[in-house]
């Protein structure tokens, strides 16, 4: 991988996690405001697209419950994220699609 592309992954890379960290551990809101557009792609067919239903998520979580990213790849505008729920040993791996230009 050149390093122009390398540099381009690591900063997806620092922004999906940066996402992931401000909502799923800080329990942030505003995050999603700085990072995601108000009609976002929601990847789980259980929650409606668009970043009020992250929000409105976020409310009704458990107070223990949290997500720790673990293996993070990141490829062209793709990155995936393997994430751990931290209160229970299962874990899930959303695919987030970065867009290069936003």
């Amino acid at each position: 991988m050149s390093t122009e592309k390398s540099t381009a992954a690591n900063a997806d890379k620092a922004l999906v996690l940066a996402g992931i960290k401000g909502v799923f551990i800080d329990r942030d809101p505003t995050v999603l405001d700085r990072l995601c557009s108000a009609d976002s792609q929601q990847h789980n067919p259980r929650i409606p697209n668009g970043t009020a239903a992250i929000k409105a998520l976020l409310g009704n979580l458990p107070a223990d419950f949290k997500y720790e990213p673990g293996l993070i790849v990141a490829e062209g505008d793709y990155v995936r994220c393997r994430l751990r729920k931290a209160r229970t040993a299962t874990a899930c791996s959303p695919l987030h699609k970065h867009e290069s230009d936003l």
